[in-house]
């Protein structure tokens, strides 16, 4: 089996980097202006 990721997901650095990849409200850096609020780094 090929694994996609060395990320483990049952880390909170892993859920965060999978949900930062499938979550469709984050938009791309080039998409518009930053996001400063809930998803502010």
């Amino acid at each position: 089996m090929h694994r996609p990721n060395p990320v483990n997901t049952h880390t909170p650095e892993g859920s965060m980097q999978t949900m930062r990849q499938t979550l469709p409200c984050i938009p791309p850096p080039a998409a518009g202006p930053p996001q400063t609020g809930v998803h502010a780094a």
